[in-house]
This record gives C-alpha cells, structure tokens and sequence, in this order.
C-alpha cells in the first residue's frame, strides 16, 4: 500500500465531482443556416437573428481555413461546401494567384 500514489488520483477524482457540482442545466441550442431560418422559428427575434448572423459570418471569414485552390477546398470538405471570398483590401481574388476560399 502506498498512500502517496493515490493521492493524486484521490484529488483528480474529487476535483472532478466538485466541479460537476458547479456546472449549469442542460442549455439547449439551435443552429440556422442563416437569418430567415432563425427569425422564421424566433419572429421575435429576427433582428437579433440578423445580428448574430452578420456576427457569425464575420467570425468566419475570419477564422475559416484557407485553400488555395478550390479542388483543395472541395476535396476535404466536399461539394457546395466553399466558397470563394474577397481578399482584405475588397477586391476579388485572382483565382490564379492565392485564393481565399473558405469552407
């Protein structure tokens, strides 16, 4: 019996019931693919609606991966899942040179 190697495991596993002890209910969520979808289920909401869709996509130009091309894109995310977007200064991108083409 050795009392020092249990301790660590005796902490892990009450830190573990501690904080589920902490954690708040069950939330449900709900995901649109787009504004009309999530102000057609919450009509009172349709202009948080709005905001939070310019929001996400906002987040997603930002945050989505690169490619530069589209076979790249397609072939790890698959059909009429990219899209080609404009670089930071407005323009289009040249789709011969670097292309932003997100997922």
């Amino acid at each position: 019996f050795r009392p020092y190697r249990l301790a660590p495991v005796a902490i892990a596993i009450t830190a573990v019931f501690a904080l589920s002890g902490c954690e708040e209910s069950d939330e449900t969520v709900s995901l649109y693919m787009n504004a009309q979808e999530c102000a057609q289920a919450n009509p009172s909401q349709a202009a948080q609606c709005e905001d939070s869709y310019r929001t996400a996509l906002q987040e997603a130009q930002r945050t989505a991966p690169k490619y530069a091309t589209m076979e790249d894109c397609v072939a790890e995310f698959g059909d009429a899942q990219c899209t080609q977007t404009a670089s930071i200064d407005g323009n289009p991108v040249n789709t011969e040179n670097a292309n932003n083409l997100n997922p």
